[in-house]
């Protein structure tokens, strides 16, 4: 059973992130650090690249075991959460 605040919460800094990388890349010259993602996002575009890692990572999250995902929640939490702050710290600049 998925914890749905958490899950909203991460789904919200999910897009929090998406956004934030978007305006980063496109107007601020940014790099995107997550070698994995940088490649996705080079292949497919940014946005649609983006759009796609972070959907893979809400299923993956979505359909994982109850006692697995209250953990990976929680972790996704508060590391979205750092990085969407790093984010709007960047762009602030």
């Amino acid at each position: 059973m998925i914890n749905t605040l958490l899950f909203v919460v991460l789904v919200a800094l999910q897009i929090g992130d998406i956004y934030t990388t978007y305006v980063v890349l496109t107007k601020q010259n940014g790099v995107e650090i997550n070698p994995i993602v940088r490649k996705v996002m080079s292949t497919m575009g940014i946005l649609p690249g983006l759009l796609t890692m972070k959907s893979a990572l809400l299923l993956f999250v979505y359909f994982m075991p109850p006692n697995a995902q209250i953990i990976v929640l929680w972790f996704g939490v508060v590391l979205y959460a750092v990085v969407v702050f790093n984010n709007f710290t960047v762009m602030r600049k």
